[in-house]
Protein backbone atom coordinates (compact mmCIF):
# COMPACT_ATOMS: atom_id res chain seq x y z
CA UNK A 1 0.00 0.00 0.00
CA UNK A 2 1.57 3.23 -0.87
CA UNK A 3 2.77 5.79 1.63
CA UNK A 4 0.37 8.66 2.10
CA UNK A 5 1.38 11.94 1.01
CA UNK A 6 2.42 14.11 4.34
CA UNK A 7 -0.07 17.45 4.62
CA UNK A 8 1.85 19.87 4.86
CA UNK A 9 1.59 23.25 7.41
CA UNK A 10 0.53 26.89 6.10
CA UNK A 11 4.17 28.05 7.40
CA UNK A 12 6.09 25.34 4.72
CA UNK A 13 3.92 26.55 1.93
CA UNK A 14 4.52 30.07 2.73
CA UNK A 15 8.04 29.49 2.75
CA UNK A 16 8.14 27.53 0.07
CA UNK A 17 6.51 30.24 -2.05
CA UNK A 18 8.84 32.86 -0.67
CA UNK A 19 12.00 30.62 -1.83
CA UNK A 20 10.26 30.77 -5.10
CA UNK A 21 9.95 34.21 -5.29
CA UNK A 22 13.41 34.75 -3.88
CA UNK A 23 15.25 32.93 -7.01
CA UNK A 24 12.71 35.06 -8.90
CA UNK A 25 13.93 38.29 -8.11
CA UNK A 26 17.96 37.11 -8.28
CA UNK A 27 17.28 36.18 -12.13
CA UNK A 28 15.55 39.13 -12.70
CA UNK A 29 18.27 40.74 -11.35
CA UNK A 30 20.83 39.04 -13.63
CA UNK A 31 18.40 39.53 -16.79
CA UNK A 32 18.34 43.25 -16.42
CA UNK A 33 22.45 43.15 -15.55
CA UNK A 34 23.33 41.52 -18.58
CA UNK A 35 21.13 40.51 -21.54
CA UNK A 36 23.86 38.14 -23.67
CA UNK A 37 21.48 35.45 -21.58
CA UNK A 38 18.10 37.11 -21.20
CA UNK A 39 16.27 33.56 -22.23
CA UNK A 40 17.62 31.58 -19.70
CA UNK A 41 16.82 33.79 -16.83
CA UNK A 42 13.46 34.39 -18.68
CA UNK A 43 12.69 30.48 -19.19
CA UNK A 44 13.47 30.26 -15.34
CA UNK A 45 11.45 32.89 -14.24
CA UNK A 46 8.73 31.33 -16.26
CA UNK A 47 9.20 27.62 -15.17
CA UNK A 48 9.55 28.99 -11.44
CA UNK A 49 5.93 31.43 -11.73
CA UNK A 50 4.54 28.15 -12.46
CA UNK A 51 5.60 26.17 -9.54
CA UNK A 52 4.09 29.35 -7.33
CA UNK A 53 1.06 28.94 -8.76
CA UNK A 54 0.79 25.40 -7.54
CA UNK A 55 1.40 26.07 -3.97
CA UNK A 56 -1.34 29.04 -4.10
CA UNK A 57 -3.63 25.78 -5.62
CA UNK A 58 -2.02 23.43 -2.49
CA UNK A 59 -3.18 26.76 -0.08
CA UNK A 60 -6.79 26.79 -0.93
CA UNK A 61 -7.01 22.75 -0.66
CA UNK A 62 -5.58 22.31 2.57
CA UNK A 63 -8.10 25.47 3.79
CA UNK A 64 -10.89 23.75 1.94
CA UNK A 65 -9.46 20.13 3.81
CA UNK A 66 -8.82 22.18 7.56
CA UNK A 67 -11.72 22.41 10.19
CA UNK A 68 -10.01 24.88 12.19
CA UNK A 69 -6.44 26.87 10.49
CA UNK A 70 -4.14 28.77 12.96
CA UNK A 71 -4.57 31.77 11.21
CA UNK A 72 -7.48 33.36 9.96
CA UNK A 73 -8.88 32.01 6.47
CA UNK A 74 -9.53 35.41 5.08
CA UNK A 75 -5.91 36.31 6.46
CA UNK A 76 -4.70 32.76 4.73
CA UNK A 77 -6.52 33.95 1.53
CA UNK A 78 -4.52 37.71 1.41
CA UNK A 79 -1.32 36.14 2.55
CA UNK A 80 -0.99 33.76 -0.80
CA UNK A 81 -2.85 35.80 -3.39
CA UNK A 82 -0.67 38.70 -2.27
CA UNK A 83 2.86 36.64 -1.96
CA UNK A 84 1.78 34.81 -5.72
CA UNK A 85 1.05 38.52 -7.22
CA UNK A 86 5.12 39.52 -6.18
CA UNK A 87 6.28 36.02 -8.57
CA UNK A 88 3.39 36.78 -11.20
CA UNK A 89 4.19 40.06 -11.90
CA UNK A 90 7.81 39.76 -12.02
CA UNK A 91 6.99 36.98 -14.54
CA UNK A 92 4.85 39.65 -16.55
CA UNK A 93 8.37 41.73 -16.23
CA UNK A 94 10.14 39.23 -17.58
CA UNK A 95 7.82 38.19 -20.72
CA UNK A 96 7.80 41.91 -21.38
CA UNK A 97 11.15 42.52 -21.88
CA UNK A 98 10.85 39.19 -24.24
CA UNK A 99 8.20 40.39 -26.34
CA UNK A 100 8.87 43.85 -26.63
CA UNK A 101 12.41 42.88 -27.97
CA UNK A 102 14.51 44.94 -25.73
CA UNK A 103 18.21 44.70 -26.51
CA UNK A 104 19.54 47.40 -23.69
CA UNK A 105 18.62 47.97 -20.42
CA UNK A 106 17.44 51.17 -19.17
CA UNK A 107 19.32 51.83 -15.19
CA UNK A 108 16.51 52.65 -14.03
CA UNK A 109 15.26 49.06 -14.69
CA UNK A 110 18.15 47.88 -13.13
CA UNK A 111 17.80 49.92 -9.96
CA UNK A 112 13.88 48.44 -9.51
CA UNK A 113 15.38 44.59 -10.08
CA UNK A 114 17.67 45.80 -7.24
CA UNK A 115 15.14 46.92 -4.80
CA UNK A 116 12.94 44.09 -5.69
CA UNK A 117 15.49 41.54 -4.73
CA UNK A 118 16.08 43.48 -1.56
CA UNK A 119 12.65 43.58 -0.74
CA UNK A 120 11.88 39.90 -1.45
CA UNK A 121 14.89 38.80 0.46
CA UNK A 122 13.59 40.70 3.52
CA UNK A 123 10.18 39.50 2.84
CA UNK A 124 12.46 35.53 3.11
CA UNK A 125 13.70 36.49 5.84
CA UNK A 126 10.43 37.74 7.90
CA UNK A 127 8.27 34.85 7.03
CA UNK A 128 10.80 32.14 8.34
CA UNK A 129 10.33 34.27 11.34
CA UNK A 130 6.50 34.03 11.27
CA UNK A 131 6.48 31.01 14.12
CA UNK A 132 7.73 33.32 16.69
CA UNK A 133 4.48 35.27 16.57
CA UNK A 134 6.34 38.65 17.98
CA UNK A 135 5.90 42.13 16.54
CA UNK A 136 9.28 43.58 17.45
CA UNK A 137 11.06 40.81 15.84
CA UNK A 138 9.57 41.01 12.26
CA UNK A 139 8.90 44.94 12.67
CA UNK A 140 12.64 45.95 11.39
CA UNK A 141 11.89 43.87 7.77
CA UNK A 142 8.46 45.86 8.01
CA UNK A 143 10.03 49.20 8.48
CA UNK A 144 12.86 48.36 5.74
CA UNK A 145 10.03 47.25 3.08
CA UNK A 146 7.86 50.15 2.95
CA UNK A 147 11.30 52.19 3.10
CA UNK A 148 12.11 50.76 0.20
CA UNK A 149 8.68 50.66 -1.44
CA UNK A 150 9.14 54.55 -1.13
CA UNK A 151 11.78 54.33 -3.07
CA UNK A 152 10.17 52.37 -5.55
CA UNK A 153 7.69 55.15 -6.20
CA UNK A 154 9.81 58.15 -6.38
CA UNK A 155 12.22 55.39 -9.14
CA UNK A 156 9.03 55.13 -11.01
CA UNK A 157 8.34 59.02 -11.47
CA UNK A 158 11.72 59.71 -12.32
CA UNK A 159 11.90 56.57 -14.26
CA UNK A 160 9.60 57.98 -16.55
CA UNK A 161 10.79 61.71 -16.48
CA UNK A 162 14.30 60.32 -17.71
CA UNK A 163 12.45 58.35 -20.96
CA UNK A 164 10.56 61.58 -21.90
CA UNK A 165 14.11 63.48 -21.36
CA UNK A 166 16.77 61.58 -23.18
CA UNK A 167 14.76 58.57 -25.59
CA UNK A 168 13.51 59.69 -28.93
CA UNK A 169 11.93 56.92 -29.88
CA UNK A 170 8.06 57.13 -28.49
CA UNK A 171 7.58 53.31 -28.88
CA UNK A 172 10.24 52.27 -26.67
CA UNK A 173 9.46 55.03 -24.03
CA UNK A 174 5.22 53.04 -24.24
CA UNK A 175 7.39 49.76 -24.04
CA UNK A 176 10.15 51.02 -21.35
CA UNK A 177 7.00 52.81 -19.18
CA UNK A 178 5.16 49.40 -18.94
CA UNK A 179 8.13 47.49 -17.90
CA UNK A 180 9.23 50.14 -15.24
CA UNK A 181 4.99 50.25 -14.31
CA UNK A 182 5.12 46.40 -13.60
CA UNK A 183 8.35 46.43 -11.61
CA UNK A 184 6.82 49.31 -9.44
CA UNK A 185 3.95 47.18 -8.78
CA UNK A 186 5.72 44.20 -7.70
CA UNK A 187 7.28 46.64 -4.61
CA UNK A 188 3.69 47.47 -3.89
CA UNK A 189 2.51 43.50 -3.46
CA UNK A 190 5.60 42.92 -1.44
CA UNK A 191 4.34 46.27 1.23
CA UNK A 192 0.85 44.29 0.70
CA UNK A 193 2.78 41.00 2.06
CA UNK A 194 4.32 42.30 5.11
CA UNK A 195 1.05 44.02 5.97
CA UNK A 196 -1.03 41.25 6.26
CA UNK A 197 1.87 39.13 7.81
CA UNK A 198 1.87 42.23 10.23
CA UNK A 199 -1.62 41.56 10.86
CA UNK A 200 -0.90 37.97 11.54
CA UNK A 201 1.35 38.34 13.75
CA UNK A 202 -0.79 41.24 16.11
CA UNK A 203 -3.61 38.99 15.86
CA UNK A 204 -2.02 35.67 17.16
CA UNK A 205 0.33 37.49 19.40
CA UNK A 206 -2.80 38.68 22.00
Amino acid sequence: MPARKRKRSFNQIFQEHIDISLRCAEELKALLADFSTASKHIDLIIAMEKEADYLVGETFQLLDNTFIAHYDKPDIERFIAHLDDIADYMKKVAVSLQVYRIQTPRPEAQEFALIIADMVKSLHEAIGKITTLKMNTIEPYVIHIKELEEKADDLLSQSIQNMFDDETDAKLVIKWKDIVEKMETVTDHAEDVVNVLSSIVRKESL
